[in-house]
Parts: C-alpha cells; structure tokens; sequence
C-alpha cells in the first residue's frame, strides 16, 4: 500500500467518524430539548397546582377566593392584596404557559388545558377586576386572548369537572 493509499484510508475514516459523531450529538441535542421541553411543562402544571393546593388548604385563602369571585371591592384592604395576588398567579401561570409556546412553536396543549381554568377564573367579578388592573403588565397576544376570555360568558358550571372546587355561583364549594 503506498503512502497516497494510507493517507486516503485516514482521510475517509476520519471523516466517516466526524459523520458519526455529529449525528450523536444531534441525538443528544434532540433527547435534550425533550427533557428541557418536559421540565418546562412540568413547571407550568407545578405553578397551576400550587395556586389550588393553596385554596384547597388554607381555609382562610379559600374564603378570600371564594368573597373575592363574588364582589372583591367586599375585602379589606388586606384581603384584597392577597386575592390580587392569588389571582394575578393564575393568570402569570397563564401567561408562561403561553409565552412558551410563543417562545417554541411546539404544541399549545399545555395553554390550550389552562383555558378553560383561566376563563372560569377571567369571569368571575373579581378575575374581571385583578385582570382590569393588571392587564398591561402582559404582552399584547396574551392581552388578546384574555380580553376574549375575560369578556365571554362564564361557562356553564353545571357541566364541568369541579376540579378546581367552583360551584355554579363562582363560589368554592364547602
């Protein structure tokens, strides 16, 4: 084997590795955004659920939701606060959920789920005012969709799942 055919053998291996190589680490890359992808789902849901797991186990936060839905200029000033807050966090995880997908272009499931709790919220008379109040604190898509949200008739509760505790009245079931 001559010195022309050595070095053509080491030319052709050399870059059937690198061929190889870099289609690993587009496997890697792609297993990557996956697991970053559910992360960020994963953190979404978690920020949904903490707002709930605060109603469901603080008596007090439930009955400052519960007033709050029904007539939120009825709270103290105090109480107030807290229900700004608590619904403000709603409508922020809302929000995440929907600058991801704005962010990615990857499905809107995770939004798309979350619509439906935002408008129940969005709807009530105090959603209404912690939206009226804080609205411009989001970007303008986001501000669209829950201008519609907010506007639409409240949904029928009759047929929903009670997950998140709300009663026909917008009320928290007790």
């Amino acid at each position: 084997m001559t010195v022309e055919m050595v070095d053509l053998t080491t030319q052709i291996l050399t870059a059937v590795g690198v061929i190889v190589s870099l289609i690993y680490v587009g496997y890697q890359v792609q297993q990557n955004t996956r697991m970053t992808h559910a992360a960020r789902i994963e953190s979404t849901v978690a920020a949904g659920n903490f707002v709930r797991q605060q109603i469901v186990s603080d008596a007090d936060v439930a009955d400052i939701y519960d007033r709050g839905n029904k007539n939120p200029h009825q709270l103290t000033d105090v109480e107030k606060i807290r229900y700004r807050i608590l619904v403000h966090s709603v409508f922020w995880g809302g929000w995440n959920a929907h600058a991801y997908y704005q962010m990615t272009k990857l499905g809107n499931l995770t939004f798309d789920a979350q619509k439906a709790f935002l408008r129940r919220v969005a709807t009530t008379p105090g959603g209404k005012w912690v939206w009226e109040t804080s609205r411009d604190e989001f970007d303008a898509d986001f501000r669209e969709i829950m201008d519609a949200l907010a506007s639409s008739s409240p949904p029928d509760r009759s047929t929903q799942d009670r997950v998140s505790c709300d009663t026909p009245d917008g009320a928290i079931a007790r």
